[in-house]
């Protein structure tokens, strides 16, 4: 199958029948061209891209607003910190920042009450 691409302006009606052609090919019947649009999006703001890149050079929006959608699917500024934050925990920071290392811990001496108890005890926990 070849694409024969026309010369001069191509026409809507031309653009979508080329399009069915490419879904048919593909085996993607229901995928639409704004589909794709908004796929991309979602990959660009996953993979920490700028909302305002996305929203005014990718989408052509004239209002952030309009993006503000894909803002939940950035998740890198999160996960940099946490990541950041866990290294710096587990003692091995980068240099010249402050490493903070976890006190070691002694687990506590279980005390195990005498069995059988005294006849004192006993005495003890019922008066009369």
């Amino acid at each position: 199958m070849s694409l024969r691409i026309p010369k001069g302006h191509l026409s809507r009606a031309h653009a979508f029948d080329r399009w069915a052609v490419v879904r048919t090919a593909a085996g993607i019947d229901d995928v639409t061209i704004h589909d794709l649009r908004g796929t991309c999006a979602s990959w660009l703001a996953c993979n920490g891209s700028n909302l305002a890149v996305i929203g005014r050079c990718v989408l052509n929006h004239t209002n952030l607003s309009n993006t503000g959608i894909y803002s939940r699917l950035n998740t890198s500024p999160v996960s940099k910190a946490l990541e950041e934050n866990s290294t710096r925990m587990l003692g091995s920071g980068p240099s010249g920042l402050p490493v903070m290392t976890p006190a070691p811990t002694t687990p506590p001496t279980p005390q195990t009450p005498a069995w059988p108890p005294s006849r004192a005890e006993e005495r003890d926990e019922w008066p009369g």
